[in-house]
């Protein structure tokens, strides 16, 4: 890659790492998401915290979310580089967290829909947060590029987690408040 396309190494990384979980988790039947999916309330279900966004139920699922995580991650990497990391592991967590304690019973959730989402919330928060041209910037192109995606947070189909999404929007919307760097008046 190029200098100047190395800022998204990291993007390309994580979303190589996620496909590649993919076809062997699908070698193994998908039995990972049985082992490390997220299960709400139930102690089996704690590691789907962390790694269920890096599981999906089948190839339509991964290839979904591979887009929208490529360009929302790629865009919280360019607005503030030194942050993706912390942003990236904070609604990892928390997403996943709130999902354990509010998600639908009797289920299992896998997939990287709640960071994508979370993503979405992170860079409309962070404008407000950090009130940076380069954080404007990056609202402005995700909600320009995935704004109708909000509407992912309403019940719709019973086998799509809509509390991942909108605790994902959340989860992206507190990791804002807590990551932002506003500039102190003198």
């Amino acid at each position: 890659m190029s200098n100047s396309l190395g800022i998204f190494r990291p993007v390309f990384i994580m979303v190589v790492i996620i496909w590649m979980i993919h076809i062997l988790n699908f070698a193994m039947s998908y039995r990972f998401n049985a082992w490390f999916g997220l299960y709400p309330r139930q102690s089996i279900g704690l590691p789907g915290i962390i790694l269920s966004p890096f599981l999906h139920g089948n190839f339509g699922h991964i290839i979904a979310n591979s887009a929208p995580l490529i360009i929302l991650s790629s865009i919280a990497i360019a607005v503030d580089r030194t942050r993706w990391l912390k942003a990236t592991f904070i609604i990892i967590l928390l997403a996943g967290s709130l999902l354990w304690i509010f998600g639908r019973s009797n289920t299992v959730v896998v997939g990287a829909s709640g960071l994508v989402f979370g993503y979405f919330g992170y860079l409309v928060a962070l404008a407000f947060a950090d009130r940076s041209a380069k954080a404007a910037i990056g609202a402005i192109a995700a909600i320009a590029l995935y704004g109708g995606m909000i509407w992912g947070i309403l019940p719709d189909k019973p086998q799509i987690s809509w509390e991942g999404h909108l605790l994902g929007v959340v989860a992206g919307i507190v990791t804002a408040i807590i990551l932002r760097q506003r500039k102190q008046r003198s």
